[in-house]
């Protein structure tokens, strides 16, 4: 992990780079899911709306057995999204804006190197969390 995190306390950097991985599996899954289910969640309004259960225009179009695996996938993404938004609380308050921005962009990277676009996880709040570092810096 190469970073401005810090490296001095090995048990920190264990920890953030158990953080970092966290990330990526979830970020992963929830952009294969959006793949799979054709949908983009864009901005946080569609993080939102996908958290809430509301429609995205593509439920109900499958019959039988293919709408009940719809059903599982389009659950847990949400399942999968929520538990990103935990974490991302979680690492606000364990280890502040920075390092958690800094976590966001490097599994953002990680993301990208494994074939996917930019965005294709939904995380919207990379952007918001970049903007808030800048303010502090």
């Amino acid at each position: 992990m190469s970073t401005s995190l810090p490296e001095h306390d090995d048990a920190l950097h264990e920890r953030l780079r158990r953080v970092e991985s966290r990330f990526v599996e979830l970020n992963t899954r929830i952009a294969r899911l959006c793949r799979l289910l054709d949908v983009r969640l864009e901005s946080e309004d569609d993080l939102q709306r996908l958290l809430s259960g509301a429609s995205f225009g593509t439920t109900g179009t499958a019959e039988g057995e293919a709408a009940r695996r719809q059903a599982r996938e389009w659950a847990e993404l949400r399942a999968l999204s929520k538990m990103r938004c935990d974490l991302l609380a979680e690492t606000l308050e364990d280890f502040g804006l920075a390092a958690t921005c800094t976590l966001a962009e490097m599994a953002e990277g990680d993301l990208q190197r494994l074939g996917f676009a930019p965005g294709s996880d939904g995380f919207a709040m990379l952007a918001r969390l970049q903007a808030l570092a800048a303010q502090d810096r």
